[in-house]
C-alpha cells in the first residue's frame, strides 16, 4: 500500500496546540461532577460531626511567663545562656524546650503524676503508669505560644479536671524556671573548667613567647631593633637625596661638555654657551672689554682716530678680544674635568647607597621576625588577661541562682469547660470536604487528556468531525440495533441521521459506498456506531449490508440477529459456504447482515485472502451501502489489511475516555497505510455542565416529530 498524505491530519504530536487552562471548561467540569463535590462536602461534614461528638469535655488553664531576653545581669559577663528572645531561632528553642523529655519528666516527678489516679485514664491491665507513659500523655495536653510583639509566653494545659489543668500549667511554669537555672549552673561550671584550663595554657604560652623574644635579641646582638631600624632608614633617605643631586649635576655637566667640545674651534660659538660665558676668567675679560669700549666711546667725542690715545685704546681692545677667545678655549678642558669629577662623585654615592640598602634589607628581615615575636607576646598577654578577668567574674556569680524567666501571671482555676465550637468544626469539615472534592475533580480534569467535545477534537486535529453521538445508558446487545426503531425521536437517533448526512455530503460525486468503522482502542463504541449508521442508511431506503470483519471479537450477530454462533464471513472465506448462506436479513427492512462466523484462528490471513476481496467486489453490485465493522487499531493490525476496500474510514472516539495521543497515533497509522478518507465520530458526548452536543441535539421540533418519515 502506498502512503496517502492526508492534509486534514497533523503529521506528528509536536503540532498539537499547547494546553491552556480553560476556565469555562473547568467550570462545566465542576458542574458535571457536582455530585462528587457534594459527596465529599457531605462526607467532611459528617466526619467533623462524628469528631465533635467524640470530643471529651476538657478544662483549659493558662499560666504566663515573662522572658527577659537580656537576662539577669550581675556583671557585664555573659554566661552564654542568654537566648535572644527576639531571634526566631531563640523563640523556637524555647518552644521546643517545653516539648523536651527533660522538662516533661521534671513536671511528672515534681507533681508525682505517675502516682495520681486523676491524671490519666487507667491502663487496660490497671497497672500504675510509668514516668515515660505519664510524660507521653502530658505532652499531648500542653500547648505553648508566644504572644506576638511581646516577651510573654502562654503555657496552656487542657485536662478533664479543672484543678489538674491549673496544677499542670503552674507546674510547667515553675519547672521551666528551674530548668533554666540548672542549665545556667551547669554552663557556669563548664565555663569555669574551661577557663581554668585556658588560663594555664595561655600562661605557659606567654612565658614561652617572652623567652623567644629575649633569645632573639641576644642572638642578633640587637637590644633595640626599632631604634637601629630608624637610624638606617634616615641615613638611607639622606644618601638617596645626595645621589639624586649628583646624578643631576653629572647630567648637566655631560651636556655642557658635549657642547663645548663641539664648538672648541669656534670661540664666538663657545661664548654663546652659558657654561663658558659664565666662567670667572671669561667674565673678567668681558668686563675689561666693556671698559675699553666705554673709554673709546668717550675718546671719540674728543679725539680723532689718529690720536695717540685713541690708537692705544684700539690696540688694547684688540688684545682684550684675543685674550677673551683664548680664555674661552681654556674653559673647555675645565668643563671636561668638572664632568669627570661629577661622574666619580655619582659613582661613589651609588656605592654608598647600595651598601646602606643592603644594611636596611638585612635589618628589615631581622625586624620582621622580631615584630612577629613581639605581636605574639602582646596577643598572648591580652588573652591571658581576658581569661583572668572572666575567671574572677565567673567565680563571683558561680553561687548565684537566677533565671531570666519570671512568672507574669499564674494560672486561674477554669470554671467552665472549653467551648469546642461544634458549628465551626462542622463548617470547617464541610469546607474541607468541598475543597478536597473540587481539588480531586480539577486534578482529574487536568490529568485527563481525552476529548470530551467536538471543540476538543477540532483543536487537536483538522480532520472532519462527522458527528457527535450523545451518551446513552448501557443497552442490551439486542436493543442496540433497534435504537432508531424504538426511540426515533431521541437525540441519539438524530445524531446517527446526522452521521448519515455527513457521510453523504462528504462523498459528493465520488459515490462512496463502502464505510469502515474502527477505533483506536477497544470499548469505544465502534460496533454501536456501525450498527446504527447501517440502520439509518436502511431506513433511508438504501440497500445496506453490514459485515462483521472483527473476527477476534464479533458482536454484529448478537446485536442484529440475536444469535452468536452463526455461519458467516469465516466460513465464506474458507469456501465452506456461499454468499446466500452467510447473509441474513434483519428485522429492519433493507438491512442485510454478514456475521463474523465461527472458528477464525488466523484473522489476518483470512482478511487478506482473495475470497474477502471478491466478496467486497460482488456486494458493491448488489447493495447501495456497505458498512464494515473492523477491529480496533491499537491491539491488532487487522483493520490496516482491509483499508483498500473502504471508500471512507470512520474513526470512533469515546468522549472523555480515549486519550488524545492514542487517537492521533491511530489516525496517523490510517494515513500511512493509505486510508482514502478519514473522519471522526465522537461517541458518548455528555450534555451535563452545558458542554453541548453541537450536532444533532435532538430537541428541535420534538413535539411535532414524525418517526414515519425515517429521518
Amino acid at each position: 500500500m502506498q502512503r496517502n498524505d492526508n492534509s486534514g491530519l497533523r503529521s506528528d504530536f509536536g503540532d498539537m496546540p499547547e494546553s491552556k487552562i480553560a476556565w469555562n471548561e473547568l467550570f462545566r467540569h465542576f458542574l458535571a461532577k457536582s455530585w462528587l463535590i457534594a459527596l465529599c462536602a457531605t462526607a467532611g461534614f459528617f466526619a467533623a460531626t462524628a469528631y465533635v461528638k467524640h470530643l471529651p469535655e476538657t478544662y483549659k488553664a493558662t499560666s504566663v511567663l515573662n522572658f527577659d531576653s537580656a537576662g539577669t545581669k550581675v556583671l557585664s559577663f555573659d554566661d552564654g545562656q542568654g537566648t535572644q528572645f527576639g531571634n526566631e531561632a531563640g523563640v523556637q528553642t524555647i518552644l521546643e524546650t517545653f516539648k523536651s523529655r527533660v522538662l516533661l519528666n521534671m513536671v511528672v516527678e515534681a507533681e508525682k503524676l505517675n502516682e495520681s489516679p486523676d491524671f490519666m485514664p487507667p491502663n487496660a491491665d490497671h497497672k500504675a503508669p510509668s514516668v515515660d507513659d505519664s510524660a507521653n500523655y502530658l505532652s499531648g495536653l500542653v500547648t505553648v505560644q508566644v504572644r506576638k510583639g511581646t516577651q510573654l509566653i502562654d503555657i496552656s494545659v487542657q485536662h478533664p479536671q479543672a484543678r489538674m489543668a491549673k496544677l499542670l500549667a503552674d507546674s510547667f511554669a515553675n519547672q521551666f524556671m528551674q530548668l533554666t537555672i540548672k542549665l545556667r549552673a551547669s554552663s557556669s561550671e563548664a565555663v569555669m573548667r574551661f577557663l581554668l584550663g585556658e588560663a594555664d595554657r595561655l600562661k605557659a604560652k606567654l612565658r614561652k613567647s617572652e623567652e623567644e623574644v629575649q633569645q632573639y635579641k641576644l642572638d642578633r646582638n640587637a637590644p633595640s631593633l626599632d631604634k637601629s631600624q630608624d637610624t638606617v632608614i634616615s641615613k638611607l633617605q639622606s644618601q638617596s637625596g645626595q645621589l639624586q643631586q649628583a646624578s643631576a649635576t653629572r647630567i648637566r655637566l655631560m651636556a655642557e661638555s658635549e657642547e663645548a667640545r663641539r664648538y672648541a674651534d669656534n670661540p664666538k660659538a663657545l661664548l654663546t654657551l652659558g657654561s663658558v660665558a659664565q666662567h670667572p676668567s671669561v667674565i673678567g675679560i668681558q668686563k675689561k672689554i666693556t671698559a675699553i669700549e666705554a673709554q673709546i666711546a668717550t675718546f671719540t667725542l674728543r679725539y680723532t682716530e689718529k690720536h695717540p690715545r685713541m690708537i692705544q685704546s684700539r690696540t688694547e681692545l684688540t688684545e682684550a678680544k684675543s685674550a677673551l677667545e683664548e680664555a674661552a678655549r681654556a674653559v673647555v678642558p675645565m668643563i671636561d674635568s668638572e664632568y669627570q669629577h661629577a661622574v666619580a662623585t655619582e659613582k661613589s654615592f651609588k656605592e654608598a647607597l647600595g651598601d646602606q640598602e643592603k644594611l636596611a634589607v638585612a635589618l628589615s628581615k631581622a625586624a620582621i621576625e622580631y615584630n612577629s615575636l613581639t605581636r605574639e607576646v602582646e596577643t598572648d598577654r591580652a588573652l591571658y588577661d581576658s581569661v583572668l578577668i572572666r575567671l574572677k567574674e565567673n567565680d563571683i556569680i558561680k553561687g548565684l541562682n537566677f533565671s531570666n524567666v519570671r512568672i507574669f501571671e499564674a494560672a486561674a482555676l477554669p470554671l467552665t469547660p472549653n467551648d469546642n465550637n461544634p458549628k465551626k468544626v462542622m463548617l470547617l469539615g464541610a469546607l474541607g470536604g468541598l475543597v478536597l472534592g473540587m481539588g480531586a475533580v480539577a486534578g482529574g480534569h487536568f490529568i485527563d487528556n481525552s476529548w470530551k467535545s467536538v471543540d476538543d477534537a477540532e483543536s487537536a486535529t483538522t480532520l472532519k468531525v462527522l458527528a457527535s453521538i450523545p451518551h446513552c445508558r448501557r443497552l442490551k446487545p439486542s436493543s442496540v440495533g433497534q435504537l432508531l426503531l424504538k426511540q426515533p425521536g431521541s437525540a441519539t437517533a438524530e445524531a446517527f441521521r446526522f452521521l448519515r448526512t455527513s457521510l453523504y455530503l462528504s462523498a459528493g460525486k465520488s459515490k462512496q459506498r463502502t464505510f469502515l468503522f474502527t477505533s483506536a482502542m477497544p470499548g469505544e463504541g465502534k460496533t454501536f456506531c456501525a450498527v446504527n449508521y447501517a440502520v439509518s442508511s436502511a431506513q433511508q431506503g438504501l440497500r445496506t449490508l453490514i459485515i462483521d470483519a472483527d473476527l477476534r471479537s464479533p458482536m454484529i450477530g448478537s446485536t442484529l440477529l440475536n444469535e452468536e454462533d452463526l455461519t458467516g464471513l469465516a466460513e465464506y472465506i474458507r469456501g465452506e459456504a456461499v454468499f446466500e448462506q452467510v447473509s441474513y436479513d434483519s428485522i429492519i427492512p433493507n438491512l442485510t447482515v454478514i456475521p463474523a462466523g465461527r472458528n477464525a484462528p488466523n484473522p489476518a490471513e483470512m482478511l487478506t485472502s482473495p475470497e474477502f476481496a471478491a466478496l467486497i467486489q460482488d456486494t458493491k453490485t448488489k447493495f447501495d451501502t456497505i458498512v464494515i465493522d473492523s477491529s480496533p487499531l491499537g491491539p491488532v493490525t487487522d483493520t490496516l489489511l482491509i483499508l483498500e476496500y473502504a471508500d471512507s474510514v470512520c474513526m470512533v472516539v469515546r468522549a472523555g475516555r480515549t486519550s488524545e495521543k492514542a487517537v492521533l497515533r491511530a489516525c496517523n497509522v490510517l494515513t500511512e497505510f493509505g486510508a482514502k478518507s478519514v473522519g471522526l465520530v465522537i461517541n458518548g458526548v455528555t450534555d451535563r455542565g452545558g458542554e453541548g452536543l453541537y450536532y444533532a441535539s435532538g430537541s428541535y421540533g420534538r413535539r411535532g416529530y414524525r418517526a414515519d418519515l425515517g429521518g
